[in-house]
């Protein structure tokens, strides 16, 4: 399952093709969903952490281990209508499994790349003092998470339907 994560790193347009068939978006929203949801467990562990460090009480971990997951789920559950209504507003033809499947895909993208940032995070848990400092560079690093994740959204989306991604408003 490993070629799941490194591939949709390496081989996007690949992902962005398979989309177009429903089975294989169904497939992949299935895997990319377990992924999501366990690297997202694992960035919540790192973000409670901080407590951890400085009363080694675990409850803060293990509640951001299930926080992270379910906010991920809720916002693009969240979104994904507005966007596919306002896209089929804008001339899209995409079928919703589609959107989905690459909505899907840029939260994975955003999870690998939050698992990749963890030791550095890590790091600082254990080196800063200040909550206030902590919850800025968790906002950076979800902020620098979400850069590929958009790149992966935007080319996914010009791979299924290049006439709405030729709209310039887009």
């Amino acid at each position: 399952m490993t070629s799941l994560l490194e591939g949709i790193l390496r081989r996007r347009a690949d992902f962005g093709e398979s989309f177009k068939d429903p089975e294989s978006a169904r497939r992949f929203i299935r895997s990319a969903t377990l992924w999501m949801i366990a690297l997202g467990a694992f960035y919540g562990f790192t973000m409670g952490a901080y407590n951890l460090f400085r009363t080694g009480t675990l409850l803060n971990a293990v509640t951001s281990m299930v926080k992270v997951p379910i906010l991920l789920l809720a916002t693009m559950t969240l979104c994904f209508p507005a966007l596919y209504v306002f896209g089929l507003a804008g001339g899209a033809t995409l079928r919703a499994s589609s959107l989905w499947a690459a909505l899907t895909g840029a939260l994975l993208v955003t999870t690998i790349a939050l698992v990749a940032l963890s030791p550095i995070v890590f790091f600082f848990l254990a080196t800063i003092d200040s909550y206030q400092a902590v919850q800025y560079m968790h906002v950076m690093v979800w902020a620098f998470s979400g850069l590929p994740s958009l790149k992966f959204l935007r080319r996914t989306l010009h791979i299924l339907d290049p006439v709405l991604m030729s709209n310039r408003r887009l």
